[in-house]
Parts: C-alpha cells; structure tokens; sequence
C-alpha cells in the first residue's frame, strides 16, 4: 500500500493487554506507532527535515543504536563492510524487480539491490520533496544521514543462513523530542515477490536490554491471502518483574497493510498468563498526521514508560509474585536449551 509515494505510515493504535493469573488486571491505552519502510529512512528526513531526524536531532529521531543492540559492535562494524550482493533474491540479480507503482504522478524507481539508495521522480504529493531526491541530498547535505540498520537487518540473516530481503519494514516508536523506549519492535521481512518470509521481534526490557525472535515461515505468505501467522518461543527474558522467565511467548503476527493486527501472548504450559494485543489504523507519513498525533498524544514515549511503571504499581499493590532480576537472570543463563533464537511458524 502506497501514500503519498511511499509505502512507509503511521497507524494510530489501540493497546491491549490482559493479566489472566493470580490477579486479574486489564487496561486498554491509544497511541501511535510507525511503520517505515527501511529503504525510505533518507527520504522521510529529506520530505520532512525538521519533523524527521535519522540519527540526528528532529521532533521525531530515529536512531540506529535503539535497534540490534543485542548484537556486538564487531558485528555491526562487519555489517557495514560485507558484501550482500551474493545472496539477492534471484529476480534480483536477474535485473527484473518490477518497478512498483505509486500514486499518480508519483513513479518509485527500482531498488539498486537491499539497502540501497532510492529516487522517487514525481509531483502531486502534499509532501513531495521535488523531482529528484538526490539531488536534493547533494543540495542539502548537512540535512541527510546515513541509517545502516538495513545493512545490519541484511547481515544478520545471512548470518541465520536466510537470504537477504527484498524490502524490510519496521514497525516501532520513533524518540519524540529525544526520548524513546519500544516494548517490542518488529521488522518484517519480504522477498522479490513482496511476500512475507520472516519476522524479527526485538524485545526490550527497561534494564535497557534486547532480546531477538526469529520466526521463519514454512512457506512465503502473499499479502493478498490475509494470513495470520503463528509461532511460539521461550520467553528466557526478564521483560516483566511480575511474569516469571519459565514461560512461553505465542505470537500472532500478520503483515500491516490498512489495518494493523498482531499480538504476544504468554502461556505457562497450555495455561494462557497474559494476553497482549496491538491493533490500528494507517495513516500516511505527512505533516498534518505527524502534528496530529503530536497534539493527540503529547510526549507518547513519556505516556509509553510511565503507563509500565504506573501498572507496575498496580500489581504489586495486587501482590502479584514478583520475580528478581539477578536470580532471573542467573536460571537463564543456565537454560541454554531455552535460549533459542529461531523459531518456525507453519503456514
């Protein structure tokens, strides 16, 4: 689905989350959150330079070092110097990615290859950067800097002997006036046919540590099937003081086109403990969303944190068990069957 020549949005969402063990507690909270096409990063800060900052100062910054954190700054450092050329799709290396239509007026040009740069040629966009992006970048080069999390996104499939993707799209929360914490973000991963192949939830806790899922398809989905994906995975993380690591995350994931609709749930056995659900709308990537949603939810990542914090409170006034993070941690690292980082979701 594309907006204004672009595929990346914003979807105005709906939070849900639902305690089914020891106590009962359930609470429902509307925000927003983007979905951003990683090979448009450049083109959403040069569209909107003082809305959108990537890995510099802006209302809205999106920051390289929020994401792979799990992984080391060695491979990082490797992600920037490897070569993905090998492992494109193969309409990839044969030249013959169709071109991908936008709105009228608007004509997205081939992709060079994963992570590469692109040029949209075309007008009639209330948000249309002019005729030619990078010239624009060569005029104003003070305003574009470089993301390399598409080349990290790269590396670590080939690193998980999965080839490389087509187009990955992000979904997760931007740092609203340089302050941010995602609870998950997921990166969805297409190949040449724009089918979903894979999904990578990275799961964060507020020790400010990262945990990656893997879910590998049995099979690539076409968005046109309306598919909903299933998968399960030890937990083996401290995310919550009030749900133990010995439990099981049961994803329910399907690619966002004008809806948004996935969910992680915990079982303790067949025995659901919580269920959590993310639900939405799309909305474009312009000025008039993006204020919107400022004047709507004024300092969302502020409300994102607090809202963790305050429900907390709630739990322990509850007296739901309350789990420590140093013997947490301690059974985790002992676990090592349970440390999987690759699951497999039938279709």
């Amino acid at each position: 689905m594309i907006e204004n020549g672009l595929n990346s949005a914003i979807y105005r969402a709906m939070v849900y989350h639902r305690r089914l063990q020891v106590a009962s507690h359930e609470f429902r909270t509307s925000m927003y959150t983007w979905y951003l096409d990683l090979d448009e990063l450049d083109i959403l800060t040069q569209r909107h330079p003082w809305l959108i900052g990537v890995n510099r100062p802006g209302v809205y910054t999106f920051k390289d070092s929020d994401h792979f954190r799990f992984w080391s700054d060695e491979k990082k450092t490797g992600a920037l110097s490897g070569d993905f050329s090998a492992q494109r799709f193969s309409q990839e290396d044969a030249g013959t990615v169709p071109r991908r239509k936008a709105q009228a007026g608007h004509d997205i040009g081939v992709r060079g290859g994963p992570g590469e740069d692109r040029t949209i040629k075309g007008e009639g966009s209330d948000d249309s950067a002019g005729s030619d992006l990078k010239s624009t970048n060569q005029q104003n080069p003070g305003i574009r800097t470089k993301s390399h999390l598409r080349q990290q996104v790269n590396q670590y499939f080939r690193e998980k002997d999965q080839p490389v993707p087509s187009s990955v799209f992000l979904l997760t929360n931007l740092r609203y006036l340089g302050y941010g914490f995602n609870p998950v973000s997921f990166y969805f991963a297409l190949d040449d046919s724009q089918r979903l192949y894979a999904i990578l939830a990275e799961v964060n806790n507020t020790f400010g540590e990262q945990k990656p899922y893997l879910i590998l398809l049995d099979r690539p989905v076409d968005p046109t099937e309306n598919k909903r994906i299933f998968a399960r995975a030890w937990k083996n993380f401290y995310v919550s003081p009030f749900i133990d690591r010995d439990r099981e995350f049961v994803f329910r994931m399907k690619l966002p086109d004008g809806k948004l609709s996935l969910g992680i749930d915990t079982y303790e056995n067949e025995i659901p403990v919580l269920r959590a659900a993310y639900s939405g709308i799309r909305k474009p990537v312009n000025r008039r969303t993006m204020i919107g949603q400022m004047i709507r939810f004024p300092f969302i990542t502020l409300k994102v944190i607090a809202l963790i914090h305050w429900h907390a409170m709630i739990l322990y006034i509850k007296k739901v068990p309350f789990f420590g993070k140093e013997s947490t941690d301690a059974m985790i690292q002992k676990e090592e069957h349970k440390r999987k980082e690759v699951t497999n979701a039938a279709v």
